[in-house]
């Protein structure tokens, strides 16, 4: 590693319940005696990585909207076309359009 260089590393450290996740960054140095040496800096990011699979789910709940808004205009159209022939039908045969029903046609 150079001197100065950042790597990052992500562990989850489990401290009480529930887990929190930290994210720690390693910047290697070079001493003035030449030695290696290192810094390593945490910081608490549960609360960002709980955004993000909010945002990650709130994308899966809209997307599932969204098929279940165009599957059920499908149906309503698919559904209402032969509804409305079998209500005009059912109107016409109502009103004695044709003439009186028969036994048959009333059964």
């Amino acid at each position: 590693m150079r001197s100065g260089a950042k790597h990052s590393i992500e562990v989850v450290v489990t401290v009480g319940t529930p887990p929190r996740t930290v994210a720690f960054t390693i910047i290697p140095r070079t001493e003035s005696d030449g030695s290696m040496g290192a810094v390593l800096l945490g910081h608490h990011v549960t609360a960002r990585l709980d955004a993000e699979r909010m945002r990650a789910e709130n994308v899966t709940l809209a997307r599932s909207a969204r098929l279940i808004d165009e599957l059920l205009a499908g149906m309503s159209h698919e559904l209402r076309t032969p509804l409305n022939a079998s209500i005009g039908l059912s109107s016409v045969l109502g009103r004695r359009t044709f003439g009186e029903l028969t036994d048959k046609q009333l059964a």
